[in-house]
């Protein structure tokens, strides 16, 4: 190849301890009913649907659309 290998992910979704960690965390608070993670690889800020075929109300569509303008004016990525 022309870098480095890189490993994996893992071998299933929450495999890496970090992950795992934070899942437990987030599972065993059941107050918790949203949350943000960060990922800053593409610049971008992704907000749920991730189908465009998926059902969603469209109060929950305003919400995330308002939330992810105010993200990208904070962080100049594209919403």
């Amino acid at each position: 190849g022309n870098g480095p290998q890189r490993p994996s992910a893992g071998p299933y979704p929450g495999s890496e301890p970090e992950i795992a960690a934070y899942i437990r965390a987030v599972a065993a608070r059941p107050n918790i009913v949203v949350h943000v993670t960060c990922h800053t690889f593409g610049g971008l800020v992704l907000t749920p649907p991730v189908n465009t075929t998926e059902a969603m109300a469209t109060s929950d569509r305003r919400v995330y659309r308002a939330l992810a303008g105010h993200a990208a004016e904070l962080t100049g990525y594209t919403a």
